[in-house]
């Protein structure tokens, strides 16, 4: 009966022997063809354990003894018999130097660079188109106008993601206004809606943006035309109307990324989704200041309907590079440079009906001179092109991971610079002067950036937080240089994510 009871026990400890070896082979080797030639490995370390039934596996086995000494040793427990060998089963079916690496979107994670913080970023005037000419002399920023651009850094990221967001953005003093004697500050608000998604295991990303804008109204005029006496402009009428702006795609491409740093390239597509720009004007009048085209004295009697209308045609194209850098734990550096141009130019069309009667004392006595703009005249806005470098730096103030409210809390710094590459380009319009029968073309209202060149520089500031499963970012953003170089007096930016 004894005898019996041992073997059992020997047969259930090499039962619990082969099992176990079968196992550590079949995780890691995949299978008997493994097994057969030599195939067998440990899951710790990968490293092959041989043949199960050379004499390296049956001679000194366990603690030295052999294998039957191993099993029959008096002191030897059922239950150390029965126990699989450590570390014989491995956790995966795929050898540790065979596993497929990260995308390097995924490897940023890991390495913390995804944690960085969205740049707050501005939008700044600097192409915007005027009209000046002997009396028709207008500035009037509005966005369509090639007053308001995109700029890829605007709540942006070189590193693709996936999130949805909402971004308030009011410019203080943003939109200025001026029209024979009266002039006008409007501020801009925009609310954007977007969203970002990757693509190709997180290399790529599309990302779509949605303006909606409280700005001057697309539907401008300085006169009530249901009135019949009306004077000089003392006012515009329906100055400020919520409207929808030019919607924009940018196509994000991750080129480059390390521990440390990353590098990203793509373009931005802006597309002419707002109303066209309507300005009328009722000028009637007398006006005493053409020096130096007319001799002093000269007075202009005026009694002129003037309507311009600007078509939202262009269709503007941002290639940029973006980089972000963390040397430190808590430290980055984040970048943007993009240059923006214009893929086609947009149409204006500007019309006068009534006439001016000029009075020139150093001319002949007749009864009067006539002054008109050609009618129905076409002429066509082009944007210039536009450099924008968009820095910034920031320090992670606090991370907990498992605090209830806020989790990260980020101080950010950023430097924005955007500048012309190119002399503004003008188109013209004629204005007729008439003697008698006669007539001859004395002066051209010129559309364009009156200011030719600009280089504008804000300084911005603010703090992100992390709170729960929302990123919200708070931001003040104020220029340094005086009009024209500058857009806007005052922004205050407020952003929420929803990363994904």
């Amino acid at each position: 009966m004894d005898r019996t009871v041992s073997h059992c026990a020997q047969l259930l400890a090499l039962a619990a022997l082969l099992f176990s070896m079968g196992l550590a082979g079949r995780a890691v080797g995949g299978g008997p063809a493994e097994a057969a030639s030599g195939g067998w490995y440990a899951a710790s370390d990968q490293q092959p354990l041989g043949d199960p039934w050379s004499d390296s596996m049956l001679s000194p086995g366990v603690d030295g003894l052999g294998f039957d000494q191993a099993i029959s040793a008096p002191d030897v427990e059922l239950a150390q018999m029965l126990a699989p060998l450590p570390g014989a089963i491995a956790p995966s079916r795929t050898p540790v130097s065979q596993r497929r690496p990260s995308a390097p979107a995924r490897g940023a994670m890991v390495s913390g660079l995804a944690s960085v913080p969205y740049m707050i970023g501005d939008t700044s005037a600097g192409t915007c188109a005027t009209i000046h000419g002997l009396f028709a002399n207008a500035d009037i920023a509005h966005p369509t106008l090639a007053c308001s651009r995109l700029n890829v850094s605007e709540n942006n990221t070189p590193l693709p993601v996936d999130r949805l967001y909402a971004s308030y953005r009011h410019f203080h003093n943003a939109t200025h206004l001026r029209f024979i004697n009266v002039h006008e500050q409007v501020n801009l608000d925009t609310l954007v809606l977007g969203g970002e998604h990757t693509f190709w295991d997180g290399l790529f990303s599309i990302e779509a943006r949605l303006p909606i804008e409280g700005r001057l109204s697309s539907d401008l005029a300085t006169f009530d035309p249901d009135l019949t006496d009306n004077q000089l402009p003392t006012g515009f009428t329906g100055l400020r109307r919520t409207e929808l702006g030019n919607a924009s795609t940018v196509f994000k491409m991750l080129v480059s990324q390390r521990d440390a740093w990353l590098l990203s390239t793509g373009l931005g597509v802006t597309w002419p989704t707002a109303q066209d720009f309507h300005f009328r004007s009722h000028v009637v009048g007398t006006f005493d200041d053409f020096e130096p085209e007319f001799p002093a004295g000269t007075t202009l009697s005026t009694d002129l309907l003037l309507d311009m209308q600007a078509a939202n045609e262009t269709v503007y194209l941002a290639p940029f590079m973006a980089w972000l850098w963390s040397p430190r734990p808590r430290w980055f550096h984040q970048g943007f440079c993009q240059v923006e141009f214009a893929a086609n130019p947009s149409t204006i069309k500007i019309s006068a009906d009534g006439e001016a009667q000029a009075n020139i004392p150093s001319f002949p006595p007749i009864d009067g001179i006539l002054l008109v703009l050609a009618r129905d005249s076409l002429a066509e806005l082009h944007p210039q092109t536009l450099l924008r470098l968009n820095l910034g730096m920031g320090y992670i103030v606090k991370d907990d991971p498992r605090a209830r409210w806020v989790q990260t809390l980020t101080g950010l710094f950023e430097a924005h610079y955007a500048t012309t590459l190119e002399d503004a380009k003008f188109s013209t319009v004629p204005s007729y002067l008439f003697v008698g029968n006669s007539f001859m073309t004395i002066d051209e209202a010129r559309i364009g950036n009156a200011s030719n060149r600009v280089d504008i520089v804000n300084l911005a500031a603010g703090v992100q937080a992390n709170a729960g499963r929302f990123v919200v970012t708070n931001g003040v953003v104020a220029p340094i240089r005086k009009s024209p170089d500058r857009g806007f007096d005052f922004e205050y930016n407020l952003q929420v994510q929803r990363p994904f």
